[in-house]
């Protein structure tokens, strides 16, 4: 399909892109694609990290569900990704783990961060529970403790 026909076409749902139209087909639409790619592997990479995060710190359970959603992230092509695929192109087969086009991979990167996201976040309150018990024991000088909480903020 060329972009052009349309005169202007969405790049996908993806929240940053939302709305961003394409006009002058040629050097805007290929500026445009390449900034896109840019931002999906961006996301992508924010992915892997909160994913290697949960690696490190995660129980064996969520250290499974990460090494799941990371499968996810590896099904990606990223450098060959479409802009969009048409409807009348789309097969049964398109399920929501497809990374068919932009739209299909930014639903994939907002569920794998969400979810990542969402374990690292209680792992570290699990931590600072922790943490918050040691620090009352007394067991530890108050500045090592310190120096945990912030090296569990900063991941």
């Amino acid at each position: 399909m060329n972009a052009c026909d349309e005169g202007s076409i969405q790049l996908s749902s993806y929240a940053a892109l939302r709305g961003a139209p394409i006009a002058d087909c040629d050097r805007r639409r290929d500026a445009a694609i390449a900034a896109a790619r840019r931002l999906v592997e961006t996301q992508a990479e924010k992915a892997r990290s909160s994913l290697e995060m949960i690696e490190r710190t995660g129980t064996v359970a969520e250290q499974e569900e990460g090494a799941r959603l990371g499968d996810r992230l590896a099904r990606i092509d990223f450098k060959n990704l479409p802009i969009r695929v048409s409807d009348d192109l789309r097969t049964e087969d398109d399920t929501e783990d497809s990374a068919v086009d932009f739209a299909a991979v930014a639903d994939i990167l907002e569920a794998v961060n969400d979810r990542a996201n969402a374990i690292n976040a209680r792992r570290a309150k699990e931590l600072y529970a922790e943490l918050d018990e040691i620090e009352r024991a007394g067991t530890v000088p108050a500045h090592r403790v310190e120096r945990v909480r912030q090296i569990v903020a900063v991941n």
